[in-house]
C-alpha cells in the first residue's frame, strides 16, 4: 500500500490524477491572509504561497525508486499501522492507497510505530533519515531542515517592547507539521508503503 503526503502545486509538477482524492489543506490561507496583516512581508510573503501552493523541502538529491521494508516496530504492530495511515487518510493528510505508484519516482521511507507516554496509544512515523547518506533528510540543506522554537526570554523581550498593560498567550498546535502542505514537485518524495 503506497500513499502520498499532504500538498498543493505550481509550475508543471507530477499531479496525482483527477480520478483520486487530493490531500485536503487544512489551514485556510484566506484566513491566514487577514491574521498577518501588519506581518512583514518576507513572512507573509513566504507563508501565503506555502500554504496556498505547498512548502517545498528544498531538496537536492537524486530523485529515484527507492521501497525499503517498514521499521521493525511496525512490522510487529501491523494494526496499529493501519490504524494510523487510516486516521491521517481520513483526515485528508495523506491519499492513497493506490494499486501502483502515483508517480515513476515514487522514494518511499519506512513506517514506523513509536509509543506515547499514554499506554496504549502510537505515534506513526515515516522515518525520512533512511537510509543514512542518501535519505531525504541527507538531501535537504540545514537552512531548510533546522527548527528553532521561541524561548521564554524571547517571550519576556517581546513583552517588554510593547510595554506595560501588554497581554500574551501561549498555543501548541497538535500535530504541527502534519498540516503543513508540501509542494507538489515533492510529493514523490513523500511515499510510503
Amino acid at each position: 500500500m503506497s500513499t502520498v503526503k499532504n500538498a498543493l502545486v505550481h509550475n508543471h509538477p507530477p499531479r496525482l490524477p483527477h480520478s483520486l482524492p487530493q490531500p485536503t489543506k487544512p489551514v485556510r490561507a484566506d484566513r491566514l491572509g487577514k491574521l498577518l496583516r501588519g506581518y512583514p512581508f518576507p513572512l507573509k510573503g513566504y507563508l501565503m504561497p506555502g500554504f496556498n501552493l505547498g512548502f517545498q523541502v528544498h531538496f537536492q538529491g537524486e530523485r529515484r525508486v527507492f521501497e525499503p521494508p517498514n521499521l521493525k516496530s511496525a512490522i510487529a504492530r501491523p494494526g496499529n499501522a493501519r490504524d494510523k495511515l487510516t486516521e491521517e487518510i481520513n483526515a485528508g493528510g495523506i491519499v492513497g492507497p493506490f494499486r501502483k505508484p502515483p508517480f515513476p519516482d515514487m522514494f518511499c521511507s519506512p513506517l514506523g510505530i513509536v509509543p506515547k507516554k499514554t499506554p496504549s496509544e502510537f505515534r506513526l512515523i515515516q522515518h525520512l533519515p533512511f537510509p543514512q547518506g542518501s535519505s531525504i533528510n541527507d538531501s535537504i540543506p540545514s537552512d531548510f531542515s533546522s527548527v528553532s522554537y521561541a524561548t521564554f526570554s524571547d517571550a519576556i523581550s517581546s513583552l517588554k517592547s510593547t510595554g506595560k498593560d501588554s497581554f500574551m498567550t501561549k498555543t501548541d498546535i497538535k500535530s504541527a507539521f502534519r498540516i503543513i502542505p508540501v509542494h507538489p514537485d515533492d510529493h514523490p518524495l513523500q511515499g510510503m508503503k
